[in-house]
């Protein structure tokens, strides 16, 4: 199993280090703005509609273009149903296949059939921004994602997606879920799929795999589910009715419910196709549709297993239980229950019977069965709160979650914690954070001798020369192709295109009747503008003379002139004189 993960994670965690982020956007307009091009760059603070599928499409077009992370700081809002292809999709499992059927058909061979790219590929940018589903309804995906791309409405995804609604969709790939392929922290919630979902390693019904978002410097946050309900089929060696696999235990899923089937088995339990990351189960799957409503947690084995544990249980039993579970205890027996934290769970005797529970320290309960019943139900719940943690501030540290409701802050070398702002109120440089409900978290990070602010200055100034220096060394790279021709009145026009990539500020052309000095000297023409591709050679030609040619780009950076590389020598004999 173990051996299945490291070749996923080989493929599907290479975007967990940071790339650079898009460039330059629009200039700033009022409202929402429609996605109705693929030349709209994302920016922060900016919110862009999504009203028909074409938009769609341009919305997954702007991001696989992109270069690393985009769209932070953005919002994207579905404004209307959208549906991609009007048919029917099934599957054929016959024989342990999973072969995609449209209306009654095999989809490779359906007509029509409009296939859908996911937003986020492994060469394309990656979305952090947040997109707001707004509980409309894309029906019709149909995704059979190459090897090594992952699949679903999102492949590769950073950021915050809610009250997405999926149904009749195919997604299949590698590592493929209904609403995405791998999420790379953040967190889905309130998002629900019917689709149906086949993957070769690892399959969800909400996700394919959820990792942590990391950089070279720091860890970012850990990806979450919450609220979400998959209603669909998920297929595959490796499948769970909500996620498929998970790099670390510590990324969770919260008040998800499941009424689909796995493997063609309906109402699985098996909410998690990946047994590598146990405990990750035991904290944090639950069923139930409410915060009030007491559920279990689902895991391989199911909960005949977990059951067995304490019904055959002679004298004390030590369990290990973190939040919503839970079991039944025969009469007469006693166990001991390790809760992790005291502070936030409370344990409760229902379905008419009794119990003495007794707290025993360190986090432990004696609970033990009193009554005349067969067995009680004793349940056990645990209170998790939202926290949204900026990370920007805080971006020369890990941010780890130690315990429920629990963050702790470790600096990386040569920094230190400046000061942590909770709710808008300072809570000192601690390293250790306790959160309530709804709790927005600041961390300010600071160079060993700097302040915050002095740290955002040098990094600033250190950002604007790492970018200056990547234009600079494109501008000189460029390369220019250059031509000429004789125009209808006997002048010579020199014609060139620039190699895509980099934007110059004006053009220089240089001229010499000597093939080897016509870069000596000042330039003969310049143009205004970078947007210039001609020159037409007016003045300064005598009849039956050859003239050679050579262009060049000119970028200004901080002042200084920085040159493309010279184009090739493009020459012409005068056939008339213009003085």
């Amino acid at each position: 199993m173990k051996s299945i993960f490291k070749k996923v994670l080989a493929v599907f965690t290479a975007l967990t280090l940071m790339l650079p982020a898009t460039g330059i956007g629009f200039a700033e307009e009022a409202g929402e703005i429609p996605l109705s091009s693929a030349d709209i760059v994302l920016e922060s603070g900016k919110t862009y509609t999504i009203s028909n599928a074409d938009e769609l499409y341009n919305f997954a077009e702007i991001v696989n273009q992109a270069t690393g992370l985009t769209g932070d700081g953005a919002i994207v809002k579905l404004k209307n149903d959208i549906t991609l292809n009007e048919g029917t999709f099934s599957a054929d499992t016959t024989g342990g296949s999973c072969t995609p059927l449209y209306n009654g058909e095999a989809a490779a061979a359906a007509d029509g059939i409009r296939t859908w790219t996911p937003i986020g590929t492994m060469n394309g940018g990656m979305f952090c921004g947040t997109f707001e589903g707004q509980n409309k309804t894309i029906s019709g995906l149909y995704v059979n994602a190459p090897s090594g791309e992952p699949a679903g409405l999102f492949g590769n995804c950073g950021g915050i997606i809610h009250s997405v609604r999926l149904t009749n969709s195919y997604i299949s790939g590698p590592c493929a879920g209904g609403i995405v392929g791998v999420q790379y922290g953040k967190l889905i919630y309130d998002s629900s799929s019917t689709a149906i979902v086949n993957g070769e390693y690892v399959s969800g019904g909400i996700a394919g795999f959820l990792t942590s978002r990391k950089t070279e410097e720091y860890k970012v946050n850990l990806a979450s589910l919450q609220e979400c309900r998959n209603a669909g089929r998920v297929y595959g060696s490796n499948a769970g009715a909500l996620a498929g696999g998970t790099t670390e235990s510590s990324n969770r899923l919260r008040d998800c419910t499941d009424s689909g089937f796995v493997n063609d088995v309906e109402n699985s339990s098996v909410m998690m196709g990946s047994d590598d990351f146990t405990d990750i189960f035991d904290k944090y799957y639950m069923s139930g549709t409410g915060a009030d409503q007491n559920g279990y947690i689902y895991y391989r084995g199911a909960e005949a297993e977990l059951n067995k544990q304490a019904t055959t249980a002679a004298g004390n039993l030590y369990i290990k239980h973190y939040a919503n579970e839970y079991v039944y205890l025969p009469k007469g027996c006693s166990a001991v229950y390790d809760i992790t934290p005291a502070a936030f769970c409370t344990i409760t005797s229902i379905d008419g019977g009794t119990a003495s529970v007794t707290a025993m320290g360190n986090n432990r309960y004696l609970v033990k069965s009193t009554g005349d019943d067969v067995a009680i139900k004793v349940n056990f719940k645990a209170q998790y709160f939202n926290c949204d943690i900026d990370t920007i501030n805080g971006k020369y540290c890990d941010v780890d979650e130690t315990g429920i409701n629990v963050y702790k802050v470790t600096p990386k070398d040569g920094y230190y914690i400046e000061k942590v702002i909770i709710n808008g109120v300072s809570a000192g440089s601690i390293s250790e954070i306790r959160i309530t409900e709804d709790s927005k978290v600041e961390i300010y990070m600071a160079r060993n001798g700097q302040t915050w602010e002095e740290t955002q200055e040098s990094d600033r100034a250190e950002s604007t020369v790492k970018a200056n220096a990547k234009i600079i060394a494109g501008i000189e790279a460029t390369t220019i192709k250059a031509s000429t021709a004789k125009t209808s009145t006997g002048k010579i026009k020199i014609k060139w295109t620039k190699s895509a990539g980099y934007k110059v500020d004006y053009y220089e052309v240089y001229r010499s009747t000597s093939k080897s000095k016509v870069t000596n000297g000042k330039a003969f023409f310049t143009t205004k503008t970078g947007s210039a591709k001609s020159y037409t050679n007016s003045k300064s030609l005598k009849k039956g003379t050859r003239y050679y040619y050579k262009v060049r780009g000119v970028r200004v950076v901080d002042g200084v002139k920085y040159y493309t590389k010279w184009s090739n020598l493009a020459y012409r004999k005068a056939t008339k004189t213009f003085k």
